[in-house]
């Protein structure tokens, strides 16, 4: 896995949460895409396919879980990181029944981040 080759999509909708993390993710990747909310994410999926996706679970519009269950219709091996600011056992349990591998809470750290990283690509 050659970080500055790959494509992340970052769904945010906390506009100061998605600058601060906006800012590691162009420093460490070749395109970085965003979106405010889950319906956003998922219409950025279909048009630019990143190589993995890291969402916010709790959002306006679409979650980050609804949107992660849409992705994985469409693309069952898509690789996604979920964030929250919550240790709600319940909300990442569902994340992992939908299919996502690594999740991180929030702030997001660059250790934490990276190592999820590396789950979802091993």
């Amino acid at each position: 896995m050659e970080a500055d080759s790959l494509t992340v999509l970052y769904v945010e909708d906390d506009f100061y949460v998605r600058e601060s993390l906006l800012r590691l993710l162009r420093r460490r990747f070749s395109k970085v895409i965003e979106a405010c909310d889950g319906r956003e994410g998922l219409e950025m999926h279909r048009l630019h396919n990143p190589d993995f996706v890291i969402t916010d679970i709790q959002m306006p519009v679409m979650d980050g879980l609804e949107m992660c269950e849409c992705i994985m219709k469409e693309k069952p091996d898509a690789k996604v990181i979920v964030t929250t600011a919550f240790n709600d056992r319940e909300l990442i349990s569902k994340a992992e029944c939908l299919g996502v591998k690594a999740y991180i809470s929030k702030p997001v750290m660059k250790e934490a981040l990276m190592s999820a990283i590396k789950t979802i690509f091993s």
